[in-house]
């Protein structure tokens, strides 16, 4: 899934507006943060995932149609991500 790949270096950019919105693809990604230092991401209104820079903690809600790519991802731009699974 190399859109997933390049989404993800995009809203973990710090040259990224903390608020935005972009498509990849056919993807609409929707990126929402209050902090320079954590941001929550929706793709296509479906797959919802978050991720803390200072505990390299990445949330994945359990209904996300990619949790693995999205893990594999954040695991190649960042070493130790503790990922979790969070119930809807």
């Amino acid at each position: 899934m190399k859109w997933i790949d390049r989404m993800v270096e995009k809203v973990t950019r710090c040259s990224t507006p903390l608020n935005t919105s972009f498509r990849m693809g056919v993807h609409a990604v929707v990126c929402r943060s209050g902090l320079p230092d954590y941001v929550c991401v929706n793709v296509d209104g479906i797959d919802w995932f978050s991720f803390d820079f200072w505990l390299k903690e990445l949330v994945i809600e359990s209904a996300c149609q990619y949790p693995y790519n999205i893990a594999d991802a954040f695991d190649m731009l960042y070493d130790d991500v503790r990922v979790t699974v969070k119930s809807e």
